[in-house]
């Protein structure tokens, strides 16, 4: 990838719960990851502060505000506050209503047992490998590897004809 697009790729895995009812249960732990990486690299360099609402953020110092009142001065401001993103909204000083829009891509994912395509000479490099990545116009197809090389996930990702349709 980094040498095709000049950049890298990341990729965080997510977790699996093994429950009582299903087999395999999915856990919101992408972002959960994400957020424990900056967590981690953060704690040691600034004091982090929870249930302080944004109210103002001025990127050219940076700084931000918070509701209390109180201006914090920094190096960097991250706005990894979601789709809904306060920061985003105070930085662009667009609103509500002129936030994110669909892409218009549909994404499809799915789980399935390596154990299932060990014995397929085909879809073993591709269990082997860890991540496999298609792209093609208007459509990519990736699929990795997680939890201890137990599952292989598929992720799946076109044009969405019908918001296309809706859009014209």
């Amino acid at each position: 990838m980094e040498k095709s697009y000049h950049a890298p790729y990341y990729h965080i895995h997510v977790r699996i719960i093994k429950t009582y009812n299903c087999k395999y249960s999915t856990s919101a732990s992408q972002r959960a990851d994400l957020h424990n990486i900056l967590l981690d690299a953060a704690q040691s360099h600034s004091k982090i502060r929870v249930n302080a609402k944004v109210v103002g953020v001025n990127p050219g110092l940076p700084s931000i505000t918070l509701e209390s009142g109180e201006t914090i001065k920094s190096d960097l401001v991250v706005g990894a506050d979601g789709i809904h993103s306060r920061v985003r909204e105070l930085v662009f000083k667009y609103s509500p209503g002129d936030g994110p829009m669909p892409t218009g891509d549909a994404t499809y994912r799915a789980l399935v047992p390596i154990s299932q395509l060990k014995d397929d000479k085909e879809l073993l490099e591709l269990v082997n490998d860890g991540m496999t990545c298609w792209m093609g116009p208007d459509k990519h197809i990736i699929a990795y590897n997680i939890v201890s090389m137990d599952l292989i996930e598929p992720l799946m990702s076109r044009t969405d004809i019908s918001v296309a349709r809706r859009s014209l």
